[in-house]
Order: structure tokens, then C-alpha cells, then sequence
């Protein structure tokens, strides 16, 4: 146990902050003690021990927790933003689920006092609102209601208090039998709605609900979207769109506080401006001192209008943006599944974030994109005040595919002004955009436990940001409706971190692989039973089907004794009949006890085996509480159906599928190709290529296989089929690594460049040579990681964007359909750390190569230089002597310089090395920012951070 505190004015006696506590009572991880708050919301200490304190309802402490202990990491694999582990968590070992984002929990659905008899739940869909009212039980006290859809009618619900929702009446009576477009507040007791037919500002007195008539739409004509917002001075500026018969409008109204006495006076003048097509979505904000209406059409087209709240007499001014905004052109980036571009798409929402140097326009579209495009604030003012004439406001536009849904955006906060720094965006799977300085745009998906995320298509929030007890983190409570039906409540971190969420197998795994079409979680682990029939232990490997869903596992089968498995692979063919094959390889081994050695084991051959991955027939019984005794029905799962096997002579170390026909197999120092013959039912060799040293890893791309080994790092071979002409197939090695590594894992990055990492946390890469004769691969870059690694893939730890243009794809990704985005090296290393390597520009290289090299050279005791000699530096950064220093940059200076460094400190690294300050500024030429100081050395750190923070948000929240 350590404490952490300080010394109280008493000498006697000291009050301590924190208390770590470590052990088996809690699962091997670090965890942070603290004492909750007592019920005025003050905080407690340990050394209270008055009777308040005593005898108050609330826990005794809160446990949080700081480092969870997941070594070693055997196997990982990606997909998309999630990362899958087998770790040795707890006792036996676990499965471990790790996303990066921010964790969303369901605190449960909403029903109605009139659903609770109802056996299924309400069908709730978009739109929905939500606000705050006076409590009508506790006075001076607001509660928070939501106003969604229900039956073709808008009902809005309140907490009673017990963890369920009741229909709050009083509202009811105001919009009931009405086709509401638009509510939200206006005050604590006014809230503004907008009806297809008229404007009214409702108004809450006595309990009750006075109505005020603020506009008619008029005969034949209708309203159709509205937004509002309330200034600084507690006025509130309302937008709303009206549709004629020929004719679009914006109406614009200035609804003066209450306090105000002349309302006539202040209500006036209304704005009215012709629109060309329909609305499609509105917005309003207020952006410093002004107010900002942005409308998008039918077209489509953006409209931006800008509002002097000082001045009443004139019209608001019409902002040009850039027509490119709406093209399917410039920049696009993926962010979730692909789907066909709609080259005309439709403005679905808006929204518009500011920092204190950028204002970024958000816009989402109806086929799943958002686009957006940033200005800088003095440009945004200057065209405002008509300094800077017709220039365009917006730059180049980002294209991001975020799902296959319309987008839309919602407020963090439930406060009368919407949050100018942060956001929610949903197309499906939710995601937290906040407002960075220098033109950054921090695009953070939001994870969980449950699949109905993916769903979600609206979201409101319901509170304001509270410290969750469970976590310690600040949070929000959000109401979200899905595209499925149904509403529920929702918890969402505000801060992004590692979740990580256990998945129990009852044994130690050892291989992970996630089927791509069901998504189920394929695990191999190994059972050691404690008192065999025989009287003798042995050990053996099982093979589970495991719903990452829920948890729990679907289907097992077991291996024979002393049989262990190695690798792990499953191979789809599709065709007029699609097989879904899961191939295992295994190694067989004796023990024999010997009396001066004791137990050892031998090898003594292995086996192939092929298991089909299919719908369970029968439906699976579950109990629904042990106490109920009642069964449900759930769902039917899959099942693992023996097709195939085959001994070998020695341990199948490695496989993996090539094409529908083909599955490459590695025995020992042999490399077998087996083609499928789907008419007997089995598997055929037709070549094999034979190796100096046992194969370890394979991995395919198109007709080129990369072969790990244990000796000769990696190994190039390229399979060509069988021929019209009666050639059959045949296996070449083509290329092969001429210095030695004891390689754990090797993967392409294109297909005439291969990544690998050794088990010593040797990480390298290597290319094809230009001179296709050379038989040894080139060296590309190397860098020891300075611990042991047991698996390397490719692909992302966040699913995220940030616009950074220094990182850059591996060369020919874009023709690797499935790592078309992957962009960084993943590392799983024994001690339970996971390491990415991403490749970046040559600017950014030589900027944080000098970076490097002038926090190296500054004075002993500058907090920038590391506490390491520079050889030993530069032999961990570099790679060993025998290997030639190429191209990597070690983070830990990047991290080192952003994170524990003041301003004046990195000013002072900067101005230390001319080269650096040089080639810095000359980098920001190319980007899209403007920089405030006018010191060289300032905006050269603020250029340095920027590229650090951007270039770590790939791997890391």
C-alpha cells in the first residue's frame, strides 16, 4: 500500500489525498481509493470521523481504478474500434476487449406511465426534443423533460423520482393534437414552440402553462424548422423556416427577456428572407458578440447569415461560403462502412463549433457524410465587418463517411446557449467532435458494451456534466433513440480513455481471431485439469465460439491430450454456396519424467483440423432468473461442425487462406499450399517450398506470401496457379532477409513492403529490391522496443479522424481493400503494452528528428532532456550496431515536449537549435493555420505541439 498526501498544520498526524491499493482483491490492478462527497457536496477526508460523516447515507470510499494489469498480451487482433486480447488477466486468464473513446453506458429505457402494463416496448422515433423545467414538487429546483414521438402524437416525460418517467401533463395540454416542429427553452419558465400552423412562447405560471401567439403561418402556408438561442443579455433569438406555395422564407425574430417592459417595442422588426428551395435543416448560435443563423436547402446549398443584436433596423447579413463545400470533391476520409457517393446530397444538419482562433462549419448529409471546413476567427470577423470584401470564409472542405444515415448533431450541454466547443454527431455509431486550437478537429468515437450504439439515431442531452461515482469521470446524461425503435438513457464520458472489458474463458487463452461476417470471437486456450482420470496431469487446448456481445461462450469443442494449439486462421469461400471454415493447427507432445531433469516434453507431430461455423439449429435455452425458474427463447448462435483433418510430421505453426481455393500451411521448416477440392471434400497438396528455419508467421497479399522465421527474420515467397496450358501450381522463395531475427510476426504493408517484430522487441521493415535479380530484401528502418513481443498487426486502435496531412498511407495500401485506412503498426508486447508505430511525412521526420536532437543537447538539468545517456538513447531509438540507423523517431521526446514541458520551456528547446525554428516555420507554411505570436520561437513551439498532438491522436484518446 502507498500513500500519497501531505503534512496537516498539526505535526502529529497527516491528511492524506490519495490511497493506492494493489493486490488479489483487486484482480492485480492499481486502484485509487478516495472518499465520496458528503451531502452538501463537499468534500470528505479519510480522518473524518465525526458523526455527519459517520452516519451518512453514502458509501465509505470509492474505489477507482488507475492501471489494470493485463500482461503478458499472447495474441491481439483489430477490428475496426475495437481490440481484442488474450491477456493474462485475473487467474486464468481472459479475453480482454480494449476500445479507446468515450464510454457510453444504458442506464436503462424509457416507458411511459401508459406503457408499464405493455409487455413491449414503445416505438419512439425521431424527431425529439429535450429541456428543463421548474420542478412542480420542489420549488427552485429544475427537472428535465423530453419531448419525443409516440403513437403519431408528441408526449413529453419527466423522472418521477424513482428511476421511472411520467408524462408531464402540463406540457401535454400545450402541445397535444398539435404537429410540433420545434420546441426548446427560452428561459427557466419560457419555452418556445414552433406548430406547422403558428409560433407560440409558452410560458409557465401557477403551475400552469399560459400560451402566447407569436406568428401565424398564414393560409396555405406552413412552418417547417425552427432553432433558438439566448444571448448574454437574456433576450432570445429565434429562427424559423416557412414554405408557401412557391415560396421558401426564413422568418427571424428578436423575443425580448422578461424583464423587459416594453415587449411590443423589442419584439420588432421581424426579419423575412427569400430562399430559392426548402429548408432542409436550421440552425442559430451565438459566435462573440453576434448571431449567426446557418440554413441548408434542398438544392443543396448552405445559407449563412450574420445579426448585430445592436442593431434592429437592418437586415442580417447574408455570408457568402464556397460552393466547393457541397461538392463530392476535396478531401475524403473514412470513418466508418463504405457506401456509393450521391453526387447531389442533401443537408440533413449544422452546426457550427469556435475556439479562441478557428470557427469550423459542420454539415451533415442525408447519404452518411459530414463535411466540414474551418475559417479563422479574425477572417470571420473581418468579413462580418465587411473588411475583407468577397473573399471566401471557409477553406478546403473534409469529406467524411461516418455511416449509412442521416447525420445529425447535438449538444453536449442542456444549457440555453448550445456548446461552441463540442459536439455529438450520430450516423449510427455516436461520435464526440470538439474544437481544437490551430484548425484542429478531434473527431473521438464513443464505445461500449452493447451493439445498439451502432443504432442510435438521435441524441439530446438530458443533465448537465456530474462525476460519475463508478468512474470518477466527468459524464452527462443523454436521451437517444435508435433507427430500430425505442428510447434509452444514456451515460457518456466526457473525457476519452482505454475501457477495457473482460471476457472470462474458464482457461488461458492463447489465440485470438474475429470471424468477419458474424463478428463472433474464434479462441483457442489451453486447459491444464488439475486430477486426471489416469492419476497423471496432462494439458490440452480447446477451441471456443464466444459472442462479444454478451459474453457468453456459444460453442466448444476439445482437443485431444498433450495437444496444444498454434495457430489459428478461418477462411471463407463464397461462391453459388459460401462455406465459413475455421482452420486450426496444433502441435502433439510427450511428456517423460526424468529424475534429474524432471519433466520435459518433446514434440512429436501436429495436426490440421477444419471446423465449419454455422447457425445453430435449434434454438438455445437460457434460464432468465435462477430464482423465476423460467426459460426464454434467445438467440440460436452457431455451432463449430468437424469437417476435416490431416496429421503432419511436425507442429503447424502458421496458416492463412490464399483466395477461395488455396490455405498456406506451415509445418515446421515446410510451406505447404493445399487447394480445396470441394467435390471429394478435402484438401489436396499441390506445392510446397522448404525453409532453413521453422516458419513462425504467415501472411498473404494477392499471389505474395511473407513468411516469419525464427532465424532469418522473414522470408519472401510468391505462388503462381496452375496454368491453362497443364502447368500446375507452383511456390517460389523469391526473397529473403539477410540479417538474423528471431521474428514472432511479419505482415504486409503493400505488396513489395513487409513489416516485422522479433521476439525481443526487434520492430523493421523491409522492402522488395528495385532489381528484382537481388535475392536479399532491403532495409528499411528498425527500432528496438526494449521488451519482449509476442504479435504484430495492421490497422487503427481508434476509429477516429483528425485532419493531419503528415501521416501518411503505406505505400500501395489503397489497393489492399481490406487495410485500405490502416495507417499505423501495432505491437502487443509481453509486459501488457501495446506500441504503434504510424508513418509520417518528411517534414514532420526532420522537424522531430532536430526536436530530438535539441532536447538531447540542452543542459543536464533542463527538464527537457531525458534521463538517459545519448548512446543508450539512440541504440534504443535507432535499433543495435549491427543495423543501420534509418528512419524512426522515438515518441517518448514528442510526449516528453508536449505533456511535461511548460510554453517557456519549449521555447527554450526551440530557440536553442536555429535548424529547428527553421524548418518548423517552413512546415506551417503548408498548413492551414494562422499563428498569434509574432515570436519565432513561440510559433515554432505552437507549430511543434501541433504536429505532436496530431500525430498521437492516431493511436491514442
Amino acid at each position: 500500500m502507498l500513500h500519497l498526501g501531505r503534512e496537516s498544520p498539526h505535526l502529529d498526524q497527516t491528511v492524506f489525498d490519495y490511497v493506492f491499493l494493489s493486490g488479489d482483491c483487486t484482480a492485480n490492478a492499481i486502484a485509487r481509493i478516495t472518499a465520496p462527497n458528503d451531502h452538501n457536496g463537499s468534500e470528505r477526508s479519510f480522518s473524518d470521523t465525526s458523526e455527519s460523516a459517520v452516519n451518512m447515507d453514502a458509501p465509505l470510499c470509492w474505489t477507482f481504478p488507475v492501471l489494470e494489469n493485463q500482461s503478458p498480451i499472447v495474441d491481439f487482433t483489430l477490428q475496426k474500434d475495437r481490440t481484442y486480447l488474450t491477456t493474462g488477466y485475473a487467474d486464468n486468464g481472459a479475453v480482454c476487449r480494449a476500445q479507446f473513446g468515450h464510454v457510453v453506458r444504458i442506464l436503462g429505457n424509457i416507458r411511459s406511465d401508459a406503457d408499464r402494463d405493455s409487455s413491449s416496448e414503445p416505438v419512439l422515433v425521431a424527431p425529439v426534443w429535450s429541456l428543463y423545467i421548474p420542478s412542480p414538487s420542489h420549488s427552485g429546483h429544475l427537472v428535465w423533460c423530453a419531448v419525443m414521438q409516440h403513437a403519431g402524437s408528441y408526449i413529453p416525460v419527466i423522472e418521477d423520482g424513482s428511476g421511472g418517467w411520467q408524462i408531464f401533463e402540463e406540457l401535454r395540454s400545450v402541445i397535444a393534437d398539435r404537429h410540433l416542429m420545434f420546441i426548446s427553452n427560452i428561459g427557466d419558465h419560457r419555452i418556445l414552440c414552433v406548430f406547422r400552423d403558428s409560433i407560440d412562447i409558452a410560458t409557465l405560471e401557477c403551475g400552469s402553462f399560459q400560451t402566447d401567439r407569436l406568428a401565424d403561418a398564414g393560409y396555405g402556408d406552413v412552418f417547417t424548422h425552427g432553432s433558438c438561442v439566448v444571448s448574454d443579455t437574456g433576450c432570445a433569438w429565434a429562427a424559423v423556416a416557412g414554405l408557401a406555395t412557391h415560396q421558401a422564407s426564413l422568418h427571424v425574430f428578436r423575443i425580448p427577456a422578461p424583464e423587459e417592459t416594453d415587449k411590443q417595442d423589442t419584439l420588432l422588426p421581424l426579419f423575412k428572407i427569400a430562399l430559392s428551395h426548402e429548408v432542409s435543416c436550421l440552425r442559430i448560435f451565438t459566435v462573440d458578440t453576434g448571431v449567426v443563423i446557418v440554413s441548408g436547402t434542398y438544392a443543396p446549398a448552405l445559407h449563412m447569415y450574420w445579426v448585430d443584436p445592436g442593431s434592429l433596423i437592418s437586415e442580417p447579413t447574408p455570408i457568402p461560403i464556397d460552393l466547393k463545400l457541397m461538392q463530392a470533391s476535396g478531401k475524403q476520409e473514412d470513418l466508418g462502412d463504405c457506401m456509393d457517393i450521391d453526387t447531389n446530397p442533401v443537408v440533413s444538419d449544422i452546426y457550427v463549433l469556435y475556439s479562441s482562433t478557428s470557427l469550423y462549419i459542420l454539415v451533415g448529409l442525408r447519404d452518411g457524410r459530414m463535411v466540414w471546413s474551418a475559417s479563422d476567427v479574425r477572417l470571420f470577423a473581418g468579413m462580418v465587418n465587411g473588411t475583407h470584401g468577397a473573399l471566401p470564409l471557409f477553406g478546403e472542405a473534409t469529406f467524411v463517411e461516418v455511416g449509412k444515415v442521416p447525420v445529425s448533431f447535438a449538444s453536449t450541454t442542456l444549457q440555453l446557449q448550445p456548446s461552441a466547443h463540442a459536439v455529438f454527431m450520430c450516423s449510427g455509431l455516436p461520435y464526440m467532435i470538439k474544437a481544437g486550437r490551430l484548425s484542429q478537429l478531434e473527431i473521438t468515437p464513443c464505445t461500449g458494451e452493447s451493439n445498439d450504439l451502432e443504432s442510435i439515431h438521435c441524441i439530446v442531452p438530458l443533465t448537465t456534466s456530474a462525476v460519475t461515482e463508478s468512474t470518477g469521470c466527468e459524464a452527462g446524461r443523454f436521451l437517444a433513440t435508435f433507427s430500430t425503435g425505442g428510447a434509452s438513457v444514456l451515460e457518456v464520458e466526457f473525457q476519452a480513455r482505454c475501457s477495457i472489458c473482460p471476457y472470462p474463458v474458464d482457461s488461458e487463452p492463447r489465440r485470438v481471431v474475429v470471424d468477419p461476417d458474424t463478428g463472433m470471437l474464434l479462441v483457442a486456450s489451453v486447459v491444464r485439469p488439475q486430477d486426471a482420470t489416469d492419476g497423471v496431469a496432462f494439458s490440452t487446448s480447446c477451441l471456443k465460439v464466444i459472442d462479444p456481445g454478451t459474453g457468453s461462450i456459444c460453442a466448444e469443442v476439445r482437443f485431444q491430450p498433450f495437444e496444444l494449439v498454434c495457430s489459428l486462421a478461418t477462411w471463407h469461400i463464397r461462391g453459388l454456396k459460401s462455406y465459413r471454415y475455421v482452420c486450426v493447427g496444433t502441435t502433439q507432445f510427450s511428456e517423460q519424467t526424468d529424475g534429474q531433469s524432471g519433466l520435459t516434453r518433446q514434440a512429436v507431430g501436429g495436426r490440421l483440423v477444419i471446423y465449419n461455423l454455422k447457425p445453430r439449429r435449434k434454438p438455445r435455452k437460457t434460464q432468465l432468473s435462477p430464482d423465476a425458474g423460467q426459460n426464454m427463447l434467445v438467440d440460436p448462435g452457431f455451432e463449430l461442425k468437424y469437417v476435416w483433418e490431416s496429421d503432419r510430421n511436425g507442429p503447424v505453426s502458421a496458416l492463412s487462406s490464399l483466395g477461395d481455393s488455396y490455405l498456406v500451411v506451415a509445418v515446421s521448416t515446410t510451406i505447404l499450399v493445399l487447394k480445396l477440392d470441394i467435390v471429394q471434400r478435402q484438401l489436396i497438396e499441390c506445392c510446397e517450398c522448404s525453409l532453413r528455419f521453422a516458419a513462425t508467421s504467415i501472411d498473404v497479399c494477392g499471389t505474395n506470401i511473407v513468411v516469419g522465421s525464427k532465424r532469418e527474420a522473414v522470408n519472401l515467397l510468391r505462388f503462381t496457379p496452375a496454368q491453362s496450358d497443364g502447368t500446375s501450381e507452383r511456390l517460389d522463395l523469391v526473397h529473403s532477409a539477410r540479417f538474423g531475427a528471431n521474428t514472432a510476426d511479419a505482415r504486409f504493408l503493400a505488396s513489395d513492403l513487409v513489416a516485422g517484430v522479433d521476439h525481443n522487441g526487434f520492430l523493421f521493415v523491409v522492402g522488395v529490391p528495385g532489381d528484382s535479380v537481388e535475392f536479399a530484401l532491403d532495409f528499411v528502418l528498425g527500432m528496438h522496443l526494449g521488451i519482449p513481443c509476442s504479435r504484430l498487426q495492421v490497422g487503427r486502435l481508434v476509429r477516429r479522424l483528425d485532419d493531419c496531412a503528415h501521416i501518411v498511407p503505406w505505400s500501395g495500401m489503397p489497393s489492399m481493400s481490406s487495410r485500405s485506412q490502416a495507417e499505423c503498426l501495432v505491437v502487443g508486447a509481453v509486459s501488457g503494452a501495446v506500441w504503434t508505430l504510424a508513418r509520417i511525412s518528411r517534414d514532420a521526420f526532420e522537424v522531430l528528428g532536430c526536436l530530438e536532437q535539441a532536447m538531447m543537447d540542452m543542459p543536464p538539468l533542463h527538464p527537457a532532456r531525458p534521463l538517459v545517456t545519448k548512446n543508450d538513447t539512440l541504440n534504443r531509438a535507432r535499433g543495435r550496431n549491427s543495423v543501420k540507423p534509418v528512419g524512426v523517431i522515438d515518441g517518448t521526446f514528442s510526449t516528453l515536449f508536449v505533456d511535461h514541458l511548460t510554453d517557456a520551456e519549449r521555447i527554450d528547446v526551440v530557440r536553442s537549435s536555429p535548424e529547428l525554428m527553421q524548418k518548423a516555420l517552413t512546415m506551417s507554411r503548408s498548413d492551414t493555420f494562422t499563428l498569434d505570436s509574432p515570436d519565432p520561437g513561440a510559433q515554432a513551439a505552437t507549430i511543434i505541439v501541433h504536429l505532436i498532438s496530431a500525430l498521437n491522436r492516431l493511436s491514442v484518446c
